[in-house]
């Protein structure tokens, strides 16, 4: 059996993840004086049916948001959402609940429920989200700067060809296209191994100084 959750000795609170049990005695089972008696016992059930919605309503947000924090599919903006109702929660209830019995009900029924838990699991998942977001992003972000460095370093490609390679290869007596024209794509297609080279050291070591 949980632990009695009321103060006083005249009804029981008993809480756990999959039931909220009001036990009342007998005496206060009894109608009011000059009221009738409800046979439904409304004077006892809806008193206490809000305090029963609010649990039942935090341990819903925190389970909602634990799902959608599990789910590899889930949308980042449901999560956001969920986080907002979830920072809400806590004022939504000051200004509500003037009561320091009731407001000492809903903290003893959170952990009865199992929220702090919710709470680290949720913490944790979305810690492992965002650090596998920031390593997607960041693996993105290298392929587009390679597509860049590639793309700016092509008008160099002429000039190195040209100016560099060619004097190079002529002065080394290496070998090389008879042909003019096969010449000038020869040159090309090397001077294009060369810039891609180059480029992708160049940033690789702008990288490691920046990190």
């Amino acid at each position: 059996m949980e632990p009695n959750l009321r103060m006083f000795d005249d009804y029981g609170v008993y809480l756990n993840r999959a039931v909220r049990l009001w036990v009342y005695t007998p005496s206060e089972l009894a109608a009011p004086d000059g009221l009738h008696d409800d046979p439904n016992g409304g004077n006892i059930v809806y008193i206490q049916q809000v305090v029963a919605e609010l649990l039942e309503y935090a341990y819903a947000l925190h389970a909602r948001l634990a799902e959608a924090a599990r789910d590899p599919l889930s949308d980042p903006r449901e999560i956001a959402r969920l986080r907002v109702l979830l920072a809400e929660l806590p004022s939504v209830v000051d200004r509500h609940v003037h009561a320091g019995e009731i407001r000492d009900l809903l903290h003893q029924g959170y952990v009865q429920m199992g929220i702090p838990e919710l709470k680290e699991e949720i913490a944790a998942l979305l810690d492992a989200k965002n650090d596998l977001v920031s390593y997607e992003d960041g693996q993105r972000a290298s392929s587009w700067s390679t597509l860049l460095t590639f793309v700016f370093g092509l008008p160099a490609v002429p000039s190195v060809a040209t100016d560099i390679l060619t004097p190079v290869w002529k002065a080394m007596h290496w070998w090389r296209p008879k042909d003019a024209d096969y010449e000038k794509v020869f040159f090309i297609a090397i001077a294009v191994g060369v810039v891609t080279m180059l480029l992708l050291g160049a940033r690789k070591l702008l990288f490691r100084r920046k990190s």
